[in-house]
């Protein structure tokens, strides 16, 4: 099966459960969206919005929660999750965050005007929160990924070793997010050509190059997977040792797994 096709079936499968637990109106509004966003920004777009009903109606959902809100409730919600508690103590949270949740309310708030189930959006009346947050970047060094490649050939279960070292340096030498990297399927790679057809962010579709070094580590991480992932129902080229397609949590605990002894760093796949 084609990799974002099994994506997108398994992620479509989470979402009608969640769906199911909900108002109808969430239903209706993920419909209406579902034809040209992505499955991450659905999903984002329902979290945040039922979050900000469990906030106007404490946590006593109803399909017309949206009926009384205004922009001043609107306001008030956002000045709420500016702030939270982990573990015990109160951290301010990013504007990028607070920004995305205004932009899913907003989203929320234009198909209930679009199709007549408010008669004003109280959305217009509203301001979309300045990003001031500065990221830092982390970034590896070159003896620091020599490191973690070292680490992978020492440490790393001989069944799994070709996958991690194929896996992290796939990333290193192109940069791709790690959704596409998950969704790679063996029919994706061209070896004349040295070139790999995935798909990013926004479902595009486009064909990266690779030199003669990834080319062997590659066709070792094949040669292996029929080794010790036989008869894998997925033609994904990174199998679980369940045989079946990785996921991006299991990439994100792979990298973490390989940089743990990297000191003074964060680590992750982005």
């Amino acid at each position: 099966m084609n990799g974002r096709l099994e994506r997108e079936l398994i992620a479509e499968e989470k979402m009608m459960a969640k769906l199911n637990s909900l108002p109808s109106i969430f239903t209706e509004f993920y419909n209406t969206l579902a034809i040209d966003k992505t499955y991450t920004t659905l999903n984002n777009y329902i979290n945040h919005n039922v979050d900000f009903m469990n906030y106007v109606t404490k946590n006593k959902p109803n399909n017309k929660f949206y009926k009384n809100v205004n922009a001043a409730k609107i306001n008030e919600y956002m000045r709420s999750i500016r702030r939270k508690n982990i573990n015990g103590t109160t951290v301010r949270i990013g504007d990028d965050i607070c920004a995305a949740r205004w932009t899913s309310l907003r989203a929320f708030f234009q198909f209930l005007k679009e199709f007549d189930y408010i008669v004003e959006n109280p959305m217009e009346k509203t301001n979309r929160p300045k990003i001031n947050t500065e990221h830092r970047v982390t970034y590896l060094k070159r003896e620091e990924i020599n490191r973690v490649i070292n680490e992978i050939k020492t440490n790393s279960a001989e069944s799994k070793r070709s996958r991690d070292l194929c896996l992290v340096s796939l990333a290193l030498s192109t940069g791709l997010r790690v959704s596409a990297i998950t969704q790679i399927n063996i029919d994706d790679i061209d070896f004349v050509n040295h070139t790999i057809s995935v798909v990013e962010k926004g479902n595009k579709v486009r064909a990266i190059n690779f030199g003669e070094n990834l080319a062997q580590l590659i066709k070792q991480c094949i040669e292996d997977r029929e080794i010790y992932f036989p008869n894998a129902e997925s033609n994904a080229l990174f199998l679980s040792q369940w045989k079946r397609r990785m996921t991006t949590q299991a990439v994100r605990d792979l990298v973490a797994k390989y940089t743990k002894d990297i000191q003074g760093k964060h680590i992750t796949p982005h």
